[in-house]
C-alpha cells in the first residue's frame, strides 16, 4: 500500500513514511505549546476526512498517526522520552533518581532514656466522726388543731329534663373531588406550526389551503427520506450512492422551503441544522467532518422539524373539512377576512382608488351636472308666477 498519497494530502515528501510527529503536524522539533498541537492535529485531521469515501484505508491511517503525535506531544514526559531518543540519548540517563545527602552523624545517635521517678504522696488515714443521735420530734400542739368544720347542706332537687326525640343519623360526607389532571403539555413549536400568523397566513381559498397541503406533504416526505443520515448520530457515508440520495434529497428540502412559511430553518426554530446544512453547495463534505457534538444536535433539529411538519400537517387537514362544510357565504366572508388580514396593502391601496373616484366625481360629474341643469329654461307659468311674488 503505497502512502505517497497520505503525503500528498499532508503536504510532505513522498517517500518519507512514516515521518516523526513533528514533521507530521507541521511543528518545528520541541515545540511544547499544547493549544498550537492541537489546532495542529484537527487541522491535519480535517484535511485527510474529505477523502474517506475514496481512500478509507489510507485515511484511517494517517488519523491513527495523528493522534499517536497528539498523544504523545502533549504529555510532557512522553515528549522529553520522545525527543531523546530522536537526538540518541539514553533514556534510562533521564530516569536516574537523584542522589540525596546522608543526614548528619548527631541526628543519628539517640539519647540515653532517663527514668523520672516521682514520689508517692503519703495519704493519712480519716478518723472516725461521732455519731449523734436524731432529736425527738415535739408534741403538736392542741392549739395549733382547727375545730371541725359543720356540715354543708344537701343541695336542692333537681328537676327531671324531659326526654329529647333520636335525631336521624346524618349521611356521611361525600368524599373530596380528585385534584384535576394537569394540562398536557404543548410544545412552542408545535403550537406555533397551528395557531401563529406564519402559519394561517394566505389560507383564505380552498385552493391555497389545498395547495399549502400538497406542499407540507413533499417536504414531510423529503424530511422522512434523510432519517437513515441525520437521525442517527453514530452513521456515515459508506458509499457514493448514499451520498448523491443525500444531496438530491436536500435539494428537494431547499426548493420545497422556497414558498413555505417560517416555521422551521431559521434561528432558534426546529430543524435549523438540517435546513442550514441544505442551503450548503457542497453538503456531503461538510457532513462527513461533522464532530459528534454537531451530529447529536443535528439529530435533534431533525426530530423537532419533523414534529413541526406532522403538526402543520393536521392543522391543514382540519381546515380543509371545516372548509368543506361552510357555505357559500361562509366561505365568501374567509376569503375577504383573510384578504384583509394577511394583506392589508391591497386593502388600502383599494380604499385609496375609491377616495379617489368620488373625489373626481364630485369635481368633474357633478358640477357638469349642476351647471346643466342650472342653464335649463324654465316654463313661461313659472316665470310669471315668480314675477307676481
Amino acid at each position: 500500500m503505497s502512502h505517497d498519497l497520505i503525503c500528498n494530502w499532508l503536504g510532505l515528501a513522498s517517500g518519507e513514511w512514516p515521518p516523526d510527529h513533528y514533521r507530521l503536524l507541521g511543528l518545528e522539533p520541541g515545540e511544547e505549546d499544547a493549544d498550537r498541537i492541537e489546532r495542529q492535529v484537527h487541522q491535519r485531521l480535517e484535511a485527510v476526512r474529505r477523502y474517506q469515501l475514496l481512500h478509507p484505508e489510507l485515511v484511517t491511517e494517517a488519523m491513527n498517526r495523528l493522534a499517536q503525535a497528539y498523544v504523545c506531544l502533549t504529555d510532557p514526559v512522553a515528549r522529553r522520552t520522545y525527543d531523546a531518543v530522536r537526538s540518541g540519548k539514553s533514556v534510562t540517563a533521564l530516569a536516574k533518581p537523584l542522589a540525596l545527602p546522608a543526614p548528619p552523624v548527631a541526628t543519628l545517635v539517640k539519647p540515653l532514656a532517663v527514668p523520672v521517678v516521682t514520689p508517692v504522696p503519703v495519704v493519712p488515714k480519716p478518723r472516725a466522726l461521732p455519731v449523734i443521735p436524731p432529736p425527738e420530734p415535739e408534741p403538736i400542739l392542741a392549739e395549733l388543731v382547727s375545730p371541725a368544720e359543720p356540715p354543708a347542706p344537701a343541695p336542692p332537687p333537681v328537676a327531671e329534663l324531659p326526654e329529647l326525640p333520636e335525631l336521624p343519623e346524618l349521611p356521611p360526607p361525600p368524599p373530596p373531588p380528585p385534584p384535576p389532571e394537569p394540562a398536557p403539555r404543548i410544545d412552542p413549536a408545535v403550537e406555533a406550526a397551528q395557531s401563529s400568523r406564519a402559519a394561517r397566513r394566505g389560507l383564505g381559498t380552498k385552493r391555497a389551503l389545498y395547495r399549502r397541503l400538497a406542499a407540507t406533504r413533499r417536504l414531510l416526505r423529503a424530511w422522512d427520506a434523510t432519517e437513515k443520515y441525520f437521525s442517527n448520530p453514530s452513521r456515515r457515508l459508506n458509499r457514493p450512492s448514499e451520498a448523491t440520495e443525500l444531496i438530491n434529497q436536500l435539494k428537494t428540502i431547499r426548493a420545497a422551503l422556497e414558498r413555505f412559511p417560517k416555521l422551521l430553518g431559521e434561528g432558534g426554530q426546529p430543524g435549523y441544522s438540517v435546513v442550514l446544512l441544505a442551503r450548503q453547495h457542497a453538503p456531503v463534505p461538510i457532513f462527513q467532518t461533522l464532530l459528534p457534538s454537531q451530529r447529536d444536535t443535528l439529530a435533534q433539529h431533525w426530530k423537532s422539524g419533523r414534529q413541526v411538519l406532522l403538526a402543520h400537517k393536521d392543522y391543514l387537514r382540519k381546515e380543509a373539512r371545516a372548509l368543506k362544510r361552510k357555505s357559500m357565504i361562509g366561505r365568501a366572508y374567509r376569503a375577504t377576512r383573510a384578504l384583509v388580514t394577511d394583506q392589508p396593502a391591497v386593502l388600502l391601496a383599494l380604499l385609496a382608488l375609491l377616495a379617489l373616484n368620488v373625489a373626481i366625481w364630485r369635481q368633474f360629474v357633478l358640477r357638469d351636472w349642476l351647471q346643466g341643469h342650472e342653464a335649463t329654461p324654465r316654463p313661461a307659468a313659472e316665470a310669471q308666477d315668480d314675477e307676481g311674488r
